[in-house]
């Protein structure tokens, strides 16, 4: 008999430990979603826990629901080290207008852990309200470093941090730092109307460089302008920032000779849309004489806007010079570049000959008033309004130079 108990013994011993295991796995599975029923498997769970507490903080008003100063003790006795825990209790003591306890819970909690992220968000909420800048602009950077995801809960500080005394100072010097959440409060200034001079003054005085951190603020920041129609506020910003190898490239039209890729920035070349035809920047086909705006047409109608660059022309008169190389060249609705103001009167035309020729240079003068005409834009254009077979575009032309000179 004494030799079956030992054997009994473990393989009850067996299924209590097989039991534990399940129960502790269905815990962790359900502490999220039913938090409740986590911790009735496991009530050593305290993810499940805190969970649970959460979720009765939030689904009231700010009172706190019975049992549940007991439940935050408990998974503090469980687990002594979880900051977590004393955050949960600053919430409590808050709730109870014991304001100086709850900020004592806070601070202890981020001395116990530095990213507990309701202590930060408390913490940094408190700094902001007290108009300490500094202070306010590190914990932002503390909690978007380790919780970017939390980006929805600093977003609606940023309006006071930047009217405190010297908070606006402090963010941008942290941003010159190229902090990883940089773009994030870039794009939450630029929707201000006192972050939009913030955001202008530190890209204009931070020393240029290709980063992509700074390029996407740079283009953010030019779509923002461009959206208010401060045009020639966004392209001051645009020449002011240019790196190096841009401004080698820069004039009133930017990239003239295509010796740089295009893309979608704004003031640069852009490609239009579904315009059937095969555009490029490469070498030149025939002339040999290196870069150009190279478009081959497919024997079918071509949609205006081939390809199109915004200028910020000031008042005067001006040459638009172009040259261009083609073979077998047909534009049955014209092909030509044009000028016109944004949203306004047509500058100038300057038509593209058919056929086959080499380097042709071909130009037409234009004059920018002082009314009504703050931006331009430069375009290569059909007459096609329709898809009409009839006017089938074929053959080749490069362009080696698009440019613009003041007379």
């Amino acid at each position: 008999m004494t030799g079956l108990v030992r054997p009994l013994a473990m393989a009850v011993g067996f299924v209590l430990f097989a039991l534990a295991i399940v129960l502790s796995g269905l815990s962790v599975a359900w502490q999220q979603t039913d938090p409740s029923l986590s911790l009735v498997l496991n009530p050593l769970n305290g993810e499940a826990r805190v969970a649970r507490i959460l979720e009765t903080l939030n689904a009231g008003p700010d009172e706190v629901p019975p049992g549940t100063s007991a439940s935050i003790l408990t998974g503090l006795a469980l687990a002594p080290g979880d900051a977590r825990f004393y955050s949960l209790l600053g919430e409590v003591a808050a709730r109870r207008n014991r304001f100086a306890t709850s900020r004592a819970l806070y601070r202890y909690a981020l001395e116990t852990s530095k990213t507990e992220i309701h202590a930060l968000l408390n913490t940094l909420d408190a700094a902001v309200a007290a108009g300490d800048a500094r202070e306010s602009v590190r914990l932002l950077d503390m909690t978007l470093r380790r919780w970017p995801g939390r980006w929805s809960a600093v977003e609606p500080l940023l309006p006071q941090i930047i009217a405190n005394t010297g908070g606006g100072d402090a963010l941008i010097v942290a941003l010159l730092e190229k902090p990883p959440w940089r773009s994030q409060v870039v794009g939450g200034l630029l929707q201000l109307p006192r972050g939009v001079p913030l955001v202008l003054d530190m890209l204009v005085a931070e020393p240029p460089d290709t980063s992509a951190a700074r390029q996407r603020d740079i283009n953010n920041a030019l779509a923002r302008l461009l959206s208010l129609d401060l045009t020639a506020e966004a392209y001051r910003l645009f020449l002011v920032t240019l790196n190096e190898a841009e401004r080698a490239v820069s004039g009133y039209v930017y990239n003239a000779g295509f010796s740089v890729p295009m893309g979608e920035k704004p003031f640069r070349w852009r490609v239009g849309r579904n315009v059937m035809a095969d555009v490029s920047v490469g070498s030149a086909v025939q002339s040999g004489s290196g870069a150009g705006l190279n478009i081959r047409f497919f024997d079918s109608p071509v949609r205006p806007g081939i390809v199109r660059q915004r200028l910020g022309l000031p008042f005067g008169r001006y040459r638009l010079v172009v040259v261009a190389s083609a073979n077998g060249l047909r534009a049955p609705k014209s092909l030509y570049w044009r000028i016109r103001c944004e949203g306004g009167a047509e500058l100038a035309r300057l038509d593209i000959p058919e056929g086959t020729y080499l380097q042709r240079e071909i130009e037409v003068r234009l004059e920018v008033g002082l009314e009504n005409c703050s931006s331009q834009r430069l375009d290569l254009n059909t007459d096609v309004n329709t898809q009409s077979r009839r006017a089938r575009y074929q053959g080749r032309v490069l362009f080696e130079q698009v440019r613009l000179e003041r007379e």
